[in-house]
């Protein structure tokens, strides 16, 4: 079976016709809507191209062969592959397997019973954890957990819950474990919330710099190179199970180029990775960005594609999400904007610079 590269939906007829071979797959039974509106409910594929559009299956069967691969959609819609422009599915491939995900639910006190049952089956050394896809506002109770509940749901095994890049909980068995009390320093632009009493609350709040949320994501407890690999593997059959196909990687805090991309890029290179990743690398240490970026250049080229059957299947593109540590403005939007340092302007520009002169995208 060939790969489908792409999808033509124009619609000259009842049935449209690109060449004569014989088709590799035939689709019945479906919902397609082209862009010009027309509506059709089967579709054959030859040589990685859509070739027929109808509403007549028949007349696609009837020339079918033994190598034909026939599907029932069983009445279910088909689209093209959907394109993501920022995820970071590389750092999130890592951590799949060991994440709690409360998408869908619809109460805390849901999410708080799988943290629960989620910490009896947790391996010792190990953390539960919810990283993200989820929001306070889908819950009844409209509000984030507190570090009280989660030490009450796993008492002995540490959680920690993100959300987005404005905060995080932290139930007492993760603060012990990390090492934090009242008398902890919180990266600049951030804190450790305390109650009207001076004692921890759990909470660690970005205010507005996120690298205490990058720090604690960073110190948990890393899966193995082959564990990463299997769940590398889970995450992105997740991600083409909803109809994903292809995704542009933001990089990360926490989540070092090329250390952290192994399972990924190894999933490239065997051609086993199933979408199309196109990666801009992030440098995590400031003041130290262009040492980072050149070194990257130096073993990597523009539109380098190390995916071993997919045309920009595994890309290396340039830089981002973030370029200038001194030019970044933060996640959290609850609080006030950060002003830029001084020399923020010029920094930036020597980054974008570097790039350009490197045919690199920014």
């Amino acid at each position: 079976m060939k790969l489908i590269k792409s999808l033509l939906s124009v619609a000259l007829g009842s049935t449209i016709a690109f060449n004569t071979l014989a088709a590799d797959m035939i689709v019945y039974n479906s919902k397609i809507d082209t862009y010009d509106g027309k509506k059709f409910s089967a579709f054959s594929v030859t040589d990685g191209r859509f070739e027929k559009l109808t509403n007549d299956k028949d007349a696609l069967l009837k020339d079918k062969t033994a190598d034909t691969l026939v599907i029932d959609a069983q009445g279910r819609r088909i689209i093209p592959g959907l394109n993501d422009s920022h995820l970071h599915v590389v750092r999130g491939g890592r951590f799949y397997n060991l994440e709690t995900r409360w998408e869908g639910i619809d109460s805390l006190a849901t999410g708080l019973e799988m943290i629960k049952q989620n910490a009896k089956v947790t391996p010792k050394g190990q953390w539960v954890r919810v990283i993200g896809g989820w929001s306070p506002y889908q819950f009844k109770e409209k509000r984030l957990p507190t570090s009280a509940e989660l030490t009450a749901a796993a008492p002995n095994t540490p959680v920690f819950v993100l959300h987005l890049y404005s905060g995080g909980v932290l139930n007492q068995k993760a603060m012990e474990v990390l090492g934090i009390t009242k008398d902890s320093v919180a990266p600049k632009g951030s804190y450790y919330e305390k109650d009207a009493n001076g004692e921890l609350t759990g909470r660690l709040v970005a205010d507005p710099n996120p690298m205490i949320l990058y720090k604690t994501i960073a110190a948990l407890p890393q899966l193995s190179a082959a564990e990463q690999l299997n769940s590398s593997k889970h995450f992105y059959n997740k991600l083409l199970s909803l109809g994903v196909t292809s995704v542009i990687d933001a990089g990360g805090g926490g989540h070092t180029f090329p250390e952290n991309y192994q399972a990924s890029t190894a999933l490239a290179v065997t051609g086993e990775l199933p979408i199309r990743v196109s990666n801009y690398l992030f440098p995590q240490t400031p003041n130290k960005e262009i040492q980072s970026f050149t070194q990257w250049m130096s073993n990597y080229n523009a539109d380098q594609d190390l995916h071993a059957h997919m045309d920009n299947g595994y890309v290396i593109e340039g830089g981002g999400e973030l370029l200038a540590w001194s030019a970044s403005d933060y996640e959290n939007f609850t609080s006030g904007r950060p002003e830029l340092a001084a020399d923020a302007e010029a920094e930036l520009e020597d980054v974008v610079r570097l790039h350009l002169l490197q045919r690199l995208a920014v």
